[in-house]
């Protein structure tokens, strides 16, 4: 059970996958912001 879970989740696949997500979701979460920050700058004038 242990081996098969190892193998199927195999750390040299898994980390630089893992790692390109966070980079997505920050890159997605920093644009998000700023087009809040644009809306709401918008909605004021």
């Amino acid at each position: 059970m242990s081996s098969q879970y190892e193998s199927s989740t195999n750390p040299k696949i898994f980390l630089p996958s893992a790692t390109s997500l966070g980079k997505i979701s920050l890159s997605i979460l920093t644009t998000v912001r700023a087009g809040m920050k644009s809306m709401t700058s918008l909605s004021k004038t």
